[in-house]
């Protein structure tokens, strides 16, 4: 319609759907009906309507972006839940499991628990969903690397639509989310799905996200490091960093000294960056702080920098599992 068409039609087509739709474009002196003319029209004018109303691009991600109920909401942003294997039973992340509880039982270290991501069939049907409001889906999953990541069962599932995109934001957690905001912003602004998707695949290199860990002990639980770094890490009772670089988690360096000690150095070293942060937002990503620990965290925070807003925000549960509790990380973009 922006480039000056009179009427389009959208996949599926079929023959009924195009000759309904020559004669409502048809000059009526060109047009013999032999049948009803007055109900093909008003069929046809209706389903045009119905598509006018849906959203050009809706952006989705999953439940492992760690974005808050409350940016989800206002960026429009649909999640799509991981899932957690227990001896119970599979549960769906942040909806029919929460962290706390997960961590609990994960204190037997011989529970058994594992994070997956839904299957091809279940995104397809999540994806079919969000095609009910929307022309075009972008969606940004956990970065290809991660064990157990999404990304490539969302990839065949989005090979069933031709207007389903599928972004690895080679991040994870609220590094992810922060991508799927920027894509929401996007969006809003007007931009087509092709051009959300180049503008997040150039943006990815501006997002930080790294963890201070209290122990390797549930990354190497999870298959994410080597059982033998989690022990010489844990033996010279080192706070480890974990950091994003390239798609993958590695080690981005370490912190001796007490608990409050290495964080304060974590934070320091984090928000002194060569690019110039962008102060919007900055999530600080948790599992299994109090409120005490938290406030020690905001006021160093506030030591160094300013920003507009500080979202401290409990990690899911599928990050939880592979970080453990007395974990957080500072994430945030830089400016171009």
């Amino acid at each position: 319609m922006k480039e000056g068409f009179d009427g389009y039609l959208v996949k599926p087509i079929s023959g009924e759907l195009l000759e309904n739709e020559l004669r409502r474009l048809l000059p009526n002196e060109l047009v013999t009906v032999t049948t009803g003319g007055g109900e093909i029209v008003e069929e046809s004018t209706l389903w045009i309507k119905d598509h006018q109303s849906k959203a050009e691009v809706v952006i989705t991600t999953e439940s492992v972006a760690d974005i808050p109920q409350e940016l989800a909401e206002k960026y429009h942003i649909k999640v799509i839940p991981h899932l957690v294997s227990t001896e119970a039973g599979i549960f769906r992340d942040d909806m029919e499991i929460d962290t706390t509880g997960l961590l609990s039982y994960m204190e037997d270290e011989n529970k058994y628990v594992e994070t997956m991501a839904p299957d091809v069939a279940y995104h397809e049907a999540f994806f079919a969903k969000q095609l009910e409001h929307a022309n075009n889906v972008v969606h940004i999953s956990i970065s290809s690397n991660m064990e157990n990541s999404g990304y490539h069962i969302a990839a065949e599932a989005g090979k069933s639509f031709d207007n389903v995109f599928v972004i690895d934001s080679g991040h994870l957690s609220s590094g992810q989310g922060l991508l799927a905001i920027e894509a929401a912003r996007l969006a809003e602004e007007g931009y087509g799905a092709a051009e959300i998707v180049e503008k997040v695949l150039a943006a990815r290199r501006r997002v930080h996200t790294s963890f201070e860990v209290d122990t390797l002990n549930y990354l190497a639980r999870a298959g994410q490091i080597g059982r033998r770094t989690a022990d010489v890490v844990n033996a010279l009772m080192i706070h480890p960093v974990l950091a994003m670089k390239k798609g993958e988690l590695s080690l981005g360096g370490f912190y001796f000294g007490s608990r409050e000690d290495s964080w304060r150095k974590y934070i320091s070293s984090s928000l002194n960056t060569i690019n110039k942060i962008d102060t919007r937002i900055l999530f600080v990503t948790y599992v299994g702080l109090n409120n005490k620990e938290k406030e020690v965290i905001a006021e160093e925070i506030g030591k160094k920098m300013s920003f507009e807003k500080i979202y401290f925000h409990q990690a899911s549960s599928v990050i939880a599992v592979n970080c453990g509790p007395g974990t957080f990380g500072l994430l945030f973009m830089t400016e171009e």
